[in-house]
């Protein structure tokens, strides 16, 4: 794997398209409609450092979740309103490669601009360049959280951008319990999480399942699930991995390299159990975690080696806890914090202290695991993330 620096990015959203190509969003907070403050979308190539921005003249605002089904795309989606005589929510397609853009009108799946984020969300999952799944969550008790399956409404619209029909799922799982996110893996292949959630970061002594609740991980083929929507929505086809019964639910799902993180918690037994599962060599590997009160920080928690671990940073220290064991693997000095962790790789930012300077100086070491005491990358600067895409490791740093 290659380590790539792209340097002196600004505050933003970086999010790979294709390789060596990223879209880059920032806030512009010269616009805004209502809480919602403007964006500005931006095609950057991370070997010239050179960008060109989206489409200036329409004004962009994150008011849908937006994601995709296919790592390499040559469209972006966007979010805008269209302020005429009614504001009405626009979806923007705009195709990279001749800069064309469609207009998608968001009127059929009627819901109010004004009630978003309080009472509705909208999540939008780009299949392909023809297909689009919308889905609106309605909260009905007056109060929205997206984890609250007591009391939402959700409605399923499959969009065919070449044609401009705009259908209903109203049957099947897809359609009763919804998308919580589908995740691109490899080719055609994705997982997708159905159903939300249910838990709170902190768990309660009566947490309660609606009798409607149901949560499924499984793997689909895009162009399958999406002539399943079309022709047979009652029975489409999923290679189900795991799924929850009336007692659990996965709070999380994350994928690291070839393999899939999630959380399962048994609420009424406390016990959580982390799933790591290997989706090219289909092997699950589980950690038991008993008698719990809190749901694991999965945004700690990597596959270091095919060995799960956790990163715990204090004031004294900073750790990897190897979960199989529950014992510490690695001890660093707490000058020296764990950012991300790939395979075999540990990327650190380390901070050192000049004293006749009466200044702090950061670097940024990737080290091949188990040895930690020479890096195989190091560059003066401040962390700011890590984007793994195709066989890049990309670095960001100011």
């Amino acid at each position: 794997m290659d380590i790539r620096l792209v340097k002196n990015v600004e505050e933003g959203v970086y999010t790979p398209i294709k390789p060596q190509v990223l879209l880059q969003t920032v806030e512009d907070d010269t616009y805004r409609f209502g809480e919602f403050i403007g964006k500005r979308m931006y095609i950057l190539n991370t070997v010239t450092n050179e960008r060109v921005e989206i489409l200036p003249h329409i004004k962009k605002f994150n008011i849908a979740q937006i994601s995709y089904a296919s790592y390499e795309h040559h469209y972006i989606a966007f979010t805008s309103v269209q302020e005429q005589e009614t504001k009405q929510l626009q979806l923007y397609l705009y195709h990279m490669e001749d800069g064309t853009v469609k207009e998608i009108s968001l009127e059929k799946i009627q819901i109010p601009l004004e009630s978003i984020p309080d009472m509705y969300t909208l999540k939008i999952f780009i299949l392909d360049e023809n297909f689009i799944l919308f889905e609106t969550i309605h909260n009905t008790d007056g109060v929205f959280a997206e984890n609250n399956m007591h009391a939402q409404d959700k409605k399923v619209f499959l969009y065919n951008v070449e044609s401009d029909e705009m259908r209903c799922i109203d049957t099947g799982v897809v359609a009763q319990a919804g998308i919580d996110k589908i995740l691109p893996l490899h080719g055609n292949i994705c997982v997708i999480k159905i159903g939300n959630g249910v838990l709170a970061q902190q768990l309660g002594d009566t947490d309660v399942f609606p009798a409607e609740h149901q949560e499924i991980i499984a793997l689909i083929n895009v162009k399958q699930f999406i002539s399943d929507l079309r022709l047979n929505p009652e029975n489409v086809y999923m290679e189900i991995l795991d799924q929850c019964d009336e007692f659990t639910t996965f709070p999380y799902l994350i994928q690291y390299g070839n393999e899939l993180v999630y959380s399962r918690v048994h609420v009424e037994k406390r016990i959580e159990e982390v799933i790591i599962y290997d989706y090219i060599n289909k092997v699950k590997k589980v950690r038991l975690n008993n008698d719990i009160s809190q749901i694991s920080d999965l945004a700690h928690t990597y596959v270091l080696n095919d060995m799960p671990v956790a990163i715990k940073h204090t004031e004294e220290s900073t750790e990897i806890v190897n979960l199989n064991t529950q014992k510490s693997e690695l001890v660093l000095d707490p000058r020296i914090r764990i950012m991300y962790i790939l395979g075999d790789l540990i990327v650190t930012q380390r901070r050192t202290d000049r004293k006749l300077l009466m200044k702090t100086v950061n670097y940024i070491d990737v080290y091949v695991y188990p040895d930690m005491e020479t890096p195989v990358f190091s560059t003066k600067g401040n962390y700011r993330q890590c984007i793994e895409y195709a066989d890049d490791l990309m670095i960001f740093a100011n």
